[in-house]
């Protein structure tokens, strides 16, 4: 994985879903590299929204509002093109775009633990 920039100059993460891991159906010829990018609080709020409290779509929403570039280029999300290649890289493909996000954006149990240790009384 590597640290790029899109035209919207969004850092993101680029990563590659090998052509084994495509529907046989698939457009694509080959492999094919995403990018996600970390997502605004408002962003976050509007893809939980989408997954209408049903938690196992949550994940799924989340990774899809991330995904921001395909093959070295900017996704066009005022034509929905996210959606087109959400559906396109199938099944396996949704599933390693989803574990991406998780692993790369999901707080670690080692941070939550962390912070718990931290706890104090105090007042402001």
């Amino acid at each position: 994985m590597t640290t790029d920039a899109l035209s919207s100059k969004r850092p993101c993460i680029w990563f590659t879903i090998p052509a084994a891991e495509l529907p046989p159906d698939t457009k694509f010829a080959g492999d094919v590299s995403l990018a996600l990018v970390h997502l605004t609080s408002t962003e976050e709020v509007d893809a939980l929204r989408s997954a209408g409290g049903d938690g196992a779509r949550a994940k799924f929403e989340l990774a899809k509002a991330a995904l921001r570039g395909i093959d070295s280029r900017a996704i066009d999300r005022a034509r929905m093109e996210e959606q087109e290649v959400w559906e396109q890289i199938g099944s396996k493909g949704r599933n390693i775009a989803m574990a991406v996000f998780e692993d790369v954006w999901a707080a670690s149990k080692e941070g939550v633990d962390a912070a718990k240790k931290s706890f104090r009384a105090g007042s402001i």
